[in-house]
């Protein structure tokens, strides 16, 4: 797996914030590494927390 792929912007020193339960956050190390967790049994949608916009209930 490439950590940089050409025209892909860098995701490092980002924090990345669970789509399905906004209170769980994350950070993505300088070197492209990330702890990603998620519920048994189930899934979870990491994005970037700056362009992640609440839905509207």
């Amino acid at each position: 797996m490439d950590a940089s792929p050409d025209g892909w912007t860098s995701w490092s020193g980002k924090k990345l914030v669970n789509a399905l339960n906004p209170t769980h956050t994350t950070k993505v190390h300088e070197d492209g590494r990330v702890w990603l967790d998620s519920p048994p049994r189930s899934y979870s949608v990491y994005v970037l927390q700056e362009e992640f916009e609440p839905a509207k209930r």
